[in-house]
């Protein structure tokens, strides 16, 4: 079963921490009470399939997280991504024409590097089914490594169906993975809440 969680959450800019600041910036988390970190993914255009487990500066910081006893969650938006976002290159027939972020909710976390997104088509099967598979094999790539979950942004807008499909087999292969939802500006949310 996995354990009660009450995290004390420091989110970061990894593009505002150079390779030499981390020990530093860990150093100060632990000592202000912190026990997790939360790796903010889409910044300066970078889209969020952008980490992969075969990164070193993941694999680095992990281990350096491990050492102070704190756990890394990352950010995870499955509703859009950017348009640098490698994801979308690769596969642009999972998602509709890119699109302008002028309705967007704001979020204080992203300072508008991001300008335009291209919308996940959750709608459509084959879209659908092709893109469980890799978001499957992508998360269970960074769980493996060590991400002890992921902060899941605008829930609401991806169906229920993917987000029990995602979550099961993560939660089977590592108990205590956690999937935290981030809905700002939302009151409340109904039937599409991971998990």
């Amino acid at each position: 079963m996995p354990p009660k969680l009450s995290p004390r959450i420091y989110c970061i800019n990894p593009w505002l921490v150079d390779a030499a600041g981390w020990s530093r910036l860990l150093d100060h988390c632990v000592a202000l009470g912190f026990d997790h970190i939360l790796i903010v993914r889409e910044m300066a255009g970078v889209g969020s399939t952008a980490m992969h487990a075969s990164d070193f500066a993941l694999e680095s910081l992990l281990n350096e997280c491990a050492q102070r006893d704190m756990r890394v969650l990352v950010d995870l938006t499955l509703a859009s991504v950017s348009s640098r976002d490698p994801l979308l290159q690769q596969h642009p027939e999972w998602f509709d024409a890119l699109q302008g972020d002028g309705d967007v909710v704001l979020d204080p976390r992203h300072y508008g590097a991001q300008r335009s997104s291209a919308r996940m088509r959750w709608e459509d099967p084959a879209a659908m089914e092709a893109a469980l598979i890799w978001w499957q094999q992508h998360l269970t790539d960074l769980t493996d490594q060590g991400v002890a979950g992921f902060v899941v942004c605008a829930p609401g807008q991806v169906p229920r169906t993917v987000w029990q499909r995602l979550s099961s087999p993560l939660r089977e292969r590592h108990a205590c993975c956690h999937l935290l939802a981030w809905a700002p500006g939302i009151v409340t949310i109904t039937g599409a809440t991971p998990g």
